[in-house]
């Protein structure tokens, strides 16, 4: 892959600083952090419609 990306170069004209480089990374992470949480909610809540989640049972039951 590097000897790759050695091949391929181009001349840049611009630069982009460490500090924005690691905010484009802590944005891109943050993303898909909160995406998987909205994912793993909705499951969540399509297997309690359907009555198909065994530990919920369990709690309600302790209450």
């Amino acid at each position: 892959m590097f000897a790759f990306l050695c091949a391929v170069t181009q001349t840049a004209y611009a630069y982009v600083d460490p500090g924005s480089g690691l905010l484009l990374y802590q944005v891109t992470g943050s993303l898909l952090t909160a995406a998987l949480v909205l994912l793993r909610r909705q499951v969540r809540r399509l297997f309690g419609l359907l009555g198909r989640m065994p530990w919920k049972g369990r709690e309600s039951a302790s209450r």
